[in-house]
């Protein structure tokens, strides 16, 4: 554990590596003692933010949201997540105004992060209300600009979870999900809101 968290003191140049060792470990039950104890993660959380608003190639990016993934299997982990949000959606926005990002692994990444995400908030409550706006705010701009009909798919199933567990609050995201999924034609295909 404490060779883990040495490494992510590693210059951003050379964090590519260790990036794909946390991605890797998160997985373990074990990886839980990396968001025990008053920090729940956020040390390894900000971390992974940092490295979202940083100029590297979309493979970074993709790597870094399918870390940010694997933060959301183990429980602990998924509570530090819920409690760090702020963090990684405020980064989050800032990559979404890049639309030069357009691989198709980081788009497929982006939506898988944003679709486990809303199903850890049906699990668990957030602890601060506003990262649900900022949610939705980010979900909002992938859609605007992911045309992918699969990642569009997980998107708005995304939105679907946050609505079903923040409905009352969340009268505005309704009416944009409502709008692209008559735009895609997609109530179809998605029996899973169902």
């Amino acid at each position: 554990m404490d060779t883990l968290k040495k490494l992510l003191t590693w210059p951003k140049d050379l964090k590519f590596p260790v990036w794909d060792v946390l991605r890797a470990f998160l997985k373990h039950y074990q990886s839980e003692a990396l968001f025990s104890g008053l920090e729940a993660g956020g040390d390894i959380i900000t971390q992974l933010a940092i490295g979202l608003e940083t100029e590297y190639p979309e493979a970074i990016y993709t790597l870094i949201l399918k870390t940010l993934s694997n933060i959301l299997i183990q429980n602990t982990n998924k509570g530090g997540m819920l409690r760090h949000a702020d963090m990684v959606f405020s980064s989050l926005l800032v990559i979404s105004k890049r639309e030069n990002l357009q691989n198709a692994n980081f788009l497929a990444a982006v939506a898988a992060f944003l679709y486990n995400f809303s199903i850890a908030c049906v699990e668990k409550k957030l602890e601060k209300d506003e990262n649900i706006d900022t949610f939705a705010l980010v979900l909002q701009k992938r859609l605007d600009i992911d045309k992918n009909f699969d990642n569009r798919t997980l998107l708005l199933q995304a939105g679907a979870n946050i609505l079903y567990k923040y409905h009352k609050e969340k009268k505005q995201m309704y009416e944009f999900l409502l709008k692209h999924l008559q735009a895609d034609d997609v109530s179809a295909d998605i029996k899973i809101f169902y």
